[in-house]
């Protein structure tokens, strides 16, 4: 394990299993493959990681993650945080803020809070919950079960099954050939 304190830290580790708990401050951390565990207080943080079992916690800040392949497991709070994942089981909770998120194919599950988000996942399973603002939220084929609260959003969708329930107004919705399941007030807007 390490274990740092407040200050700008620069951790590389290889391969393997990895527990980090970085203080408060600008931390840049490298982990390979493997399990890595790291917790992180607030800072502008910059986080790269391998294939694997990844589980990273934030309290905070503008915040950049990149992971390879495999379970993802993110927690962000209040920053502008860009966050990027492989294939695979990627659990992304993300607080207020202008939040960018790309996951690769695999099954997606994205909460994020108020603020200007731009969401972009490939495919196969997504479900995306973005809070108030205006979003950007784009997705390759697939199943797609998506939330939006108030704000102008774009929702762009390939082929697939996909719900759209919307708080907002304004929307344009772009989704290909496929089973849609859209909310009575959505066909509403989209009708208008």
């Amino acid at each position: 394990m390490i274990l740092t304190g407040d200050d700008k830290d620069t951790i590389i580790v290889g391969d393997g299993t990895n527990t980090i708990n970085a203080g408060h401050g600008t931390n840049n951390i490298t982990a390979g493959s493997g399990d890595n565990e790291i917790t992180s207080g607030d800072g502008k943080d910059d986080i790269r990681l391998g294939d694997g079992n990844n589980d990273i916690w934030f309290e905070g800040g503008n915040n950049k993650i990149s992971s390879g392949d495999g379970f993802n497991f993110i927690v962000t709070h209040d920053g502008h945080d860009t966050i990027k994942v492989g294939n695979g089981f990627n659990e992304i909770l993300a607080g207020d803020g202008n939040n960018r998120v790309d996951a690769g194919t695999g099954e997606n599950y994205i909460i994020t809070g108020d603020g200007n988000d731009t969401i972009r996942v490939k495919g196969r399973e997504n479900t995306i919950d973005a809070g108030n603002g205006k979003n950007s939220i784009s997705s390759g084929d697939g199943d797609n079960d998506i939330r939006t609260g108030d704000g102008n959003d774009t929702i762009k969708l390939g082929s697939g099954t996909n719900r759209i329930r919307d708080e907002g107004a304004g929307q344009r919705i772009r989704p290909n050939m496929g089973i849609g399941g859209i909310t009575p007030a959505m066909k509403l807007k989209m009708a208008a």
